[in-house]
């Protein structure tokens, strides 16, 4: 059975990336995003368009990650409409770039917010259902820059990718998310809390270090490229 999938942050990027490819899979597959009808109206436009052209189930959700009042709304919407979910994929992020002592500590808590506790938002909303359903699957995008090997100018962005990765990672916050069966697997690039151990997951495997003599162009630049393409094989994991 095809799976109903939610991705948050999706309305360009990685998250734009997987939404299609999950949806050319099969699955029903919510791309989230934020002001659907003010400046993310192109990318709403963009995904109907490609779920027409492709006949596949690619939706699009008003979704701010920032509002637990969004978040709410929105899983309450999926699940009204299917009676169900069955993965949630915490994509939301945000990245900034400068030396760290130039951020203000208010800076440093916004982009906490926005790449930590918007997952802690949407897992609010969506764990009792997958709870009642005694099934689910969570997957986190995080960061090679967690498994070390930092470039200069990004440790606000990757102090919080850290803390996402810890958190997901210690056994009292996996233990608390779903249900007791439920199996946990942290690597630097995607971490996952679900229902399946097949050892041919390509999400469980673990990215190469990132060396620190590489520059923060030619970081960014192998980012992308590794990223992209364990992106694309998304639609053949079979969620």
């Amino acid at each position: 059975m095809k799976d109903v999938i939610v991705i948050t942050g999706a309305s360009s990027g990685f998250g734009a990336l997987a939404a299609r490819a999950l949806a050319r899979a099969g699955h029903t597959v919510y791309a989230s995003m934020r002001e659907t009808t003010g400046r993310n109206a192109r990318p709403v436009a963009e995904a109907q368009k490609y779920a027409a052209e492709r006949a596949v189930d690619l939706r699009t959700i008003e979704l701010d990650v920032a509002s637990e009042a969004s978040a709410d709304a929105a899983i309450e919407e999926i699940v009204t409409v299917h009676g169900r979910l069955d993965v949630v994929i915490h994509n939301a992020g945000h990245m900034v770039f400068g030396p760290a002592e130039a951020f203000t500590p208010e800076q440093f808590a916004e982009l906490y917010d926005v790449n930590v506790l918007s997952a802690q938002r949407v897992n609010r909303a969506a764990l009792p259902q997958l709870r009642r359903q005694g099934k689910g699957l969570l997957i986190w995008v995080s960061s090679s820059s967690s498994a070390g090997g930092t470039p200069p100018y990004l440790a606000p962005y990757f102090a919080a990718k850290a803390a996402r990765r810890v958190a997901i990672g210690t056994a009292g916050g996996v233990a608390g998310m779903v249900p007791a069966h439920a199996r946990a697997n942290v690597v630097p690039e995607v971490s996952e809390v679900g229902r399946r151990s097949d050892p041919q997951n390509l999400l469980a495997r673990p990215c190469r270090g990132v060396g620190v003599d590489l520059t923060p162009e030619r970081f960014l630049t192998r980012a992308e490229s590794n990223n992209a393409r364990r992106v694309s094989q998304w639609g053949t994991l079979g969620l």
